[in-house]
This record gives C-alpha cells, sequence and structure tokens, in this order.
C-alpha cells in the first residue's frame, strides 16, 4: 500500500474525485488557505495498492490543468 499525495488546484479538484472515484481509488480532501500566488489549492491523500500508483498519478495527471498568470511585481 502506498501514500500518493497530490497538491492541486481548487478549480480542478473535481474532475480529479470524479475520476478517482470512478477506478475505485480511495481519496481524502483537505482544502488550504491561502496557497501559492494567493490562489487556494487542495491537498489530496490517495491510498493505493502498490501496482496502481502510476494509475492514480496519471488519473490526476489527466484531470488536472496548467495555466499561466502574469503577476504585477508592483
Amino acid at each position: 500500500m502506498k501514500l500518493v499525495i497530490a497538491v492541486v488546484q481548487h478549480t480542478d479538484v473535481d474532475e480529479i474525485l470524479d475520476g478517482l472515484t470512478e477506478a475505485g481509488i480511495g481519496v481524502t480532501q483537505i482544502n488550504s488557505a491561502g496557497g501559492f500566488l494567493r490562489e487556494p489549492n487542495v491537498t489530496l491523500f490517495i491510498g493505493v495498492d502498490d501496482a496502481d500508483v502510476s494509475r492514480a498519478i496519471q488519473i490526476v495527471d489527466d484531470n488536472s490543468k496548467a495555466r499561466r498568470m502574469f503577476v504585477n511585481p508592483l
């Protein structure tokens, strides 16, 4: 049994949870205040068998999106 910890943006969490649940993978969600660049994030604790680690990571990756943000230095 392995524990995968994923920190994701709050806008991606519903799709990730749906994907993990459909795959029969257990997950616990912890919301965070603040976050990088003042964007809220969510920490997911994903418990999987050794053989399913790469599958769980792939589900998180498939349901997450990269974003660009421009920050005013002032």
